[in-house]
């Protein structure tokens, strides 16, 4: 499946919502290993746009990208040429990534109305649906 980063994202704070939800263990499976795939795609997305910081950053007299920190404590770089930059992290912003999801047949859908396990809301279904293939009957 591609999926621009903002849909990665989007997908991936859906699904950890889930991971505190009584559900059938397969399902619980496929959010848990979907939600892995989904974080390491946007780790490696970050590790791109830190080197962009550190590529426009401005640099020390060492040829070093120079980090400031805020008030927060928060570390930052002091970007050189911003409109060059953030020409660049729109178009990392654009990718598409290809995220192979571990599907499931509706059925387990099924088992989620026992009692035993949480109700799921509407849209927490359609986050599952994203992942979740038509029987083969």
């Amino acid at each position: 499946m591609k999926m621009k980063p903002a849909q990665a994202s989007a997908m991936l704070s859906s699904l950890q919502s889930l991971s505190d939800k009584a559900l059938p263990v397969k399902l619980c499976y496929a959010i848990s290993r979907n939600a892995d795939l989904l974080q390491r795609r946007l780790e490696e997305l970050d590790q791109e746009r830190v080197k962009l910081c550190e590529r426009y950053a401005a640099k020390d007299p060492d040829g070093n990208p120079v980090l400031h920190k805020n008030d927060d404590g928060n570390a930052y770089y002091e970007i050189a040429d911003k409109e060059a930059f953030q020409g660049e992290v729109e178009q990392l912003n654009d990718i598409d990534l290809d995220v192979q999801l571990y599907y499931l047949y509706e059925g387990v859908l099924e088992q989620c109305d026992n009692e035993r396990y949480d109700p799921l809301t509407p849209a927490q279904l359609q986050t599952i649906g994203k992942f979740i293939m038509r029987s083969e009957t």
